[in-house]
């Protein structure tokens, strides 16, 4: 299996999830901030046309491939990334380890239903999990600084954010060097795993593997025309 791919410009890691989380283990108690992202097609696409973001993309210390799609278009999936990707296990991974090790949690969210939401269901399903504090960006103007205060006055082990493309990375790159916390861990939203939202996204993820492949191949080809 490839641990690296590069998909229209863009460097992700192919790690199984157990690869991932050695590399959490490692350097969550490093010194600096550890980044991980999730990456999607959308995200991919976008960042075709938006260089700040690609740019972000480019710093992060690990990317999570959150599509099968994605794989697929560059024909790299296998039958453990397929599940892994599909059950979203590094997430549920990511958050056992979290509970288990008692690291403190902030939670950073967009607005406060869908922050609420997300803090009842990591609750729920990881009850001794340690959300120190969590932060709604909807509730402030301009500048986020007082958010940064806050987080930092916590000196939380782990950020998760759940602020949505690219909002999320317009404020890690404003931010990072800021952040005093072990891990940013940029989920964007959790995806149901029932039944009907998989039947739902099989027929959705045809349509973007087409669009993902054009894509790819508009790129090479803006490349090779660079490069004569």
């Amino acid at each position: 299996m490839v641990k690296k791919i590069e998909v229209a410009g863009i460097q992700l890691d192919n790690y199984t999830v157990r690869e991932s989380m050695m590399q959490v283990d490692k350097n969550i108690s490093a010194a600096g901030l550890y980044t991980i992202e999730e990456v999607n097609m959308d995200m991919i696409l976008h960042a075709g046309t938006d260089e700040s973001l690609k740019k972000v993309l480019s710093f992060l210390n690990q990317t999570i491939i959150s599509e099968n799609a994605i794989l697929k278009a560059v024909n790299q999936l296998t039958m453990q990334r397929q599940h892994e990707i599909q059950d979203h296990t590094f997430f549920f991974e990511l958050m056992k380890y979290l509970e288990r090790n008692q690291k403190a949690v902030f939670l950073l969210g967009e607005t406060d239903e869908e922050t609420r939401r997300m803090q009842n269901f990591m609750l729920q399903s990881f009850p001794r999990m340690n959300i120190c504090k969590m932060e709604i960006l909807e509730q402030y103007t301009g500048e986020f600084d007082s958010v940064i205060n806050d987080l930092n006055a916590e000196a939380p082990d782990a950020v998760v954010s759940i602020l949505s493309h690219p909002r999320q990375e317009n404020f890690l790159e404003t931010y990072r060097d800021k952040i005093s916390a072990g891990l940013w861990y940029g989920m964007g939203t959790l995806k149901p795993v029932s039944r009907q939202f998989r039947i739902k996204s099989f027929l959705q993820e045809r349509v973007k593997i087409r669009a993902l492949v054009k894509h790819i191949l508009k790129y090479q080809e803006q490349e090779e025309i660079k490069n004569e």
